[in-house]
């Protein structure tokens, strides 16, 4: 039975699997490695709980193709000084 306490908790919860699939998404870009030009940056990275743990290897001035959440990643870590250069539809929300 769905109570109006439940009903408040179901409008609160935000929807986590089409968040994710949108997090997805692959967007294409150059990879551009600051801080050591002409080396390679390796990390892992998990977005959701779901998620498989992911090694990505990328390497200065090389065109990848990745899910936009890796890359709003590498662009929110700005101590290692990297950037990728997307070539998107929707860049409304990623500022390079």
């Amino acid at each position: 039975m769905i109570t109006e306490k439940n009903k408040e908790e179901i409008k609160k919860k935000p929807n986590l699997k089409y968040q994710r699939d949108k997090d997805r998404e692959k967007v294409k870009g150059i990879f551009r490695f600051f801080e050591c030009p002409g080396s390679e940056l390796s990390f892992v990275y998990k977005a959701y709980k779901e998620d498989d743990v992911e090694k990505f290897t990328l390497i200065d001035g090389e065109i990848y193709t990745l899910p936009i959440s890796v890359a709003k990643h590498l662009i929110k870590v700005d101590a290692i000084q990297c950037i990728l250069i997307l070539k998107m539809k929707q860049v409304k929300y990623l500022h390079v």
